[in-house]
């Protein structure tokens, strides 16, 4: 959820945001 405010690019970027998604 927290990744929806941040830009698409960032959770591509960075794999440590891909976890926080689910």
């Amino acid at each position: 959820m927290r990744v929806r405010n941040q830009p698409k690019n960032s959770h591509a970027d960075s794999g440590h945001v891909l976890p926080v998604e689910f």
